[in-house]
């Protein structure tokens, strides 16, 4: 995706990925990566993220409390930010409170 820079929008679910690479992109506002096979993401350079959806993927709770603490605390109240996380390995004994603190609704 290093390419593309002004990319606004991702949808790559169901595609057995094992790695993402969005370092990049930072213009992109949605994120769908769900049913894949990722075990980390880097969502630190994504200043305008609004909806990342990672659900059925293989991230732990260690690695779901560290993309919580990259996400860009929301400022606009006007713009609901939401991060779908569920049937991860790791959903159940996150801490969603760190996003969630941040201004972010977690699923």
């Amino acid at each position: 995706m290093k390419k593309n820079t002004a990319l606004k929008h991702l949808y790559c679910f169901q595609n057995q990925l094992t790695s993402l690479d969005v370092k990049s992109n930072s213009a992109l506002k949605y994120l769908h990566c769900s049913n894949n096979q990722l075990t980390v993401l880097d969502i630190s350079h994504n200043i305008n993220l609004e909806n990342l959806n990672i659900m059925k993927n293989k991230f732990t709770t260690e690695t779901l409390n560290a993309l919580f603490n990259a996400l860009i605390k929301n400022t606009d109240v006007s713009v609901n930010k939401r991060v779908y996380i569920g049937d991860n390995p790791g959903t159940d004994d996150c801490d969603k409170s760190i996003a969630e603190n941040k201004g972010w609704i977690v699923y």
